[in-house]
């Protein structure tokens, strides 16, 4: 079983607390100990805040309807297909691009579209994947489908990724993922592949370099604690 980074980032906090609060160390002055002990804890916070917020979680009833009525769709006796797994980052991903399109007129829809192999004409593409942590490369496979209903009707939203040419994606065998995301009038549902080339999944260099440099301020704070006490 895998946990979360942030259960780890936790464990660590609680274990290296104990130490810190419970042992003794005979080279270190009691208010040194106290500064690395805060120094520490400080750094926890951070980057846990920093791990949670990494990728965000969407609680939308819109949304969940639509990911539980497609999978209802797929299971049917007609196609007796698989469920499509939820998959958190396509999720992220999906919900900046509704946000991005807010603006846009529904009848530009079909423009935002995206086929295998080829880059979505979005605004701030590669901003956006960042935004979800992203490895750019992990896109190129997956399947953009927006969609755009005044008022959000659940059932024409469905429709839409049913009984239009969606149809075709939704059934498909070659995705086995999808994430869901909506604002106001906008639907988006990226259709991911256990191919890492439309994963949707890997991790973006921005992500390691944030983590890389938490982990330095951390160090180079636990150096400067020793030097001046």
């Amino acid at each position: 079983m895998r946990f979360p980074l942030h259960i780890y980032c936790v464990a660590s906090y609680v274990i290296t607390s104990r130490l810190f609060g419970s042992a003794s160390i005979p080279a270190m002055a009691s208010s040194k100990q106290t500064s690395l002990t805060i120094l520490f804890d400080l750094f926890v916070l951070v980057c846990y805040g920093f791990l949670l917020t990494s990728s965000p979680v969407n609680c939308n009833d819109l949304e969940d309807t639509l990911f539980r009525d497609i999978n209802t769709f797929r299971a049917s006796s007609t196609y007796q297909l698989s469920a499509f797994e939820r998959i958190k980052k396509a999720d992220c991903f999906a919900d900046k691009v509704a946000d991005s399109l807010t603006d846009e007129p529904c009848s530009r829809a079909g423009d935002f579209e995206n086929h295998p192999g080829t880059v979505p004409k979005l605004p701030d593409y590669n901003k956006l994947s960042k935004e979800c942590h992203i490895n750019i490369n992990t896109t190129r496979g997956g399947i953009i489908l927006p969609t755009c209903i005044p008022k959000l009707e659940e059932s024409l939203v469905l429709a839409d990724y049913t009984k239009s040419y969606y149809k075709h994606y939704v059934l498909s065998s070659l995705y086995t993922g999808i994430g869901v995301g909506s604002k106001n009038q906008w639907v988006v549902v990226v259709f991911t592949t256990h191919d890492r080339h439309g994963s949707f999944n890997g991790t973006s260099a921005a992500f390691v370099l944030g983590l890389l440099r938490c982990v330095i301020g951390f160090f180079l704070g636990l150096f400067l604690v020793s030097a001046l006490t």
